[in-house]
């Protein structure tokens, strides 16, 4: 890009917005992958916790709400449909993806939509590059065949990353769909579901942040069953 702006003077405006984009897609890459690598990945001890059940549930008095969920026989924790057990990490995890050795711990509800969000901002960043790559190949210096080399580079490498992105998304849709034809759901609400996990905005869509784990984390868990009884 620097040489651009020594070559063509022009298109200056231009090429200063694909930067200032370029670098925002890149700082919201990190922000998604430090989340991802470092959060809450969504642990069953960490969410029961947060409820002030662990303790309870640790001696033995399991809550009305949670007495129809099986337990897990390693960390003896309720364990929900879409939840595994991980022997690497050692821990219950809710709606758990898989365990990702690039991150060294588990992909699971709450730290999703990160991972997600990780790779369509990799891959928008990625695309982002083209336009500077074609405009200097083919009006600057056709010779250059660093240029064409990163035209083709950022081009095949964005579209993958994305296409990795939809790929797990494919896989956690017909995950909920497999749990969902269990409660008369239709396979069309998954996707849906799956959405609306990201939040209700779309400025909380585009963010990493989550801080509670989403609806799909305890299927055929209904929170309030505990409260009735209470009462």
């Amino acid at each position: 890009m620097p040489l651009i702006f020594k070559t063509d003077g022009n298109h200056n405006i231009f090429f200063t917005i694909n930067y200032a984009f370029t670098l925002s897609m890149y700082l919201m890459w990190l922000w998604c992958w430090f989340v991802t690598i470092l959060g809450d990945p969504g642990r069953v001890s960490d969410d029961l916790k947060n409820r002030g059940l662990l303790k309870r549930i640790q001696q033995g008095d399991i809550p009305y709400c949670l007495r129809h969920i099986p337990i897990c026989m390693k960390c003896q924790l309720p364990k929900p449909p879409g939840c595994t057990h991980c022997n690497i990490c050692g821990s219950c995890h809710l709606r758990e993806d898989h365990h990702c050795g690039v991150t060294g711990q588990c992909i699971a509800d709450k730290n999703f939509k990160a991972f997600i969000l990780s790779f369509m901002y990799a891959g928008i960043m990625g695309l982002s590059c083209t336009p500077c790559s074609i405009y200097y190949y083919f009006y600057v210096d056709r010779m250059n065949v660093w240029s064409l080399i990163l035209l083709i580079y950022s081009l095949i490498m964005g579209l993958m990353i994305m296409g990795f992105g939809v790929s797990f998304c494919s896989g956690s849709v017909d995950e909920i769909a497999a749990i969902d034809k269990i409660h008369g759901r239709s396979k069309t609400v998954a996707l849906s579901r799956l959405w609306s996990t990201f939040g209700e905005n779309w400025w909380n869509r585009i963010i990493p942040v989550q801080k509670n784990s989403t609806e799909l984390a305890w299927p055929g868990v209904n929170w309030e069953d505990e409260d009735n009884i209470l009462l």
